[in-house]
């Protein structure tokens, strides 16, 4: 069954083997980047371009932490959802280990 997902590496399966933050460290990570606010079609503003992120984090607040220069760390609440690569301004979730 097609997607909108089908040309972007996204899904719940993928979701399966992501890692957590302690709950003690959330509110620094939430104080050391802004938010960024998942729009109806899946996308986030970054800089004035969109990124498709996914359409399951709709309306939802994604965390951002700085790991290298123009690489990112992506969270949703407490979990590690994936990986961004400003350079490319590309986002790839994280993967299953099978």
């Amino acid at each position: 069954m097609p997607t909108n997902c089908e040309n972007h590496d996204c899904g719940v399966e993928q979701l399966r083997t992501t890692q957590r933050v302690s709950s003690a460290l959330l509110p620094a990570l939430y104080a050391a980047s802004p938010p960024h606010r998942v729009n109806n079609s899946g996308d986030i503003s970054w800089h004035k371009d969109r990124v498709f992120i996914s359409e399951v984090f709709r309306f939802e607040d994604l965390v951002f932490e700085l790991v290298a220069e123009d690489f990112y760390k992506v969270f949703f609440r407490d979990l590690e959802i994936g990986e961004f690569d400003v350079e490319a301004l590309r986002f790839r979730p994280v993967q299953v280990l099978r």
